[in-house]
């Protein structure tokens, strides 16, 4: 009986503490350049490319991404009730977006800590960052 009492207790405990282990929420930082972009030195392109792998690997190595995904250039936006579409993609305020990513972190300051080191921002883009809510698994 006692062996089983103990069992029941580290299952417990042990539940409790893996939920405790990773209470990181779920951010989608939205990245977005202006549109025409600006010109650019080869220079500044080749540092920018690389300042991305250090910053992906990064996020990467402190188990911070979850995914990354870059649309294609071609695209269509479907606006309205009347359904119209155009075929190029949603362009904003000058800017379109570039990728999105998914990363974890524990509040709204920290995935912005992190969006505030994204290379993007070295070229005047922008990124947006906005906490996920899980509507289906």
């Amino acid at each position: 009986m006692r062996k089983y009492t103990l069992i029941c207790i580290l299952v417990v405990l042990g539940g409790r503490v893996m939920a405790q282990a990773d209470s990181s929420k779920q951010y989608m930082l939205i990245v977005r350049y202006k549109q025409p972009a600006a010109p650019f030195s080869q220079e500044t392109i080749q540092n920018n490319i690389q300042h991305w792998n250090g910053y992906m690997g990064g996020l990467g190595q402190k188990g911070k991404i979850v995914q990354g995904y870059r649309p294609m250039q071609a695209g269509v936006t479907i606006t309205g009730s009347q359904k119209t579409s155009t075929a190029a993609p949603y362009t904003a305020n000058g800017e379109m977006v570039s990728s999105f990513m998914i990363i974890k972190a524990s509040s709204l300051e920290e995935a912005t800590k992190i969006a505030k080191e994204c290379p993007i921002l070295e070229l005047d883009g922008s990124v947006e960052v906005r906490e996920l809510m899980q509507l289906a698994r």
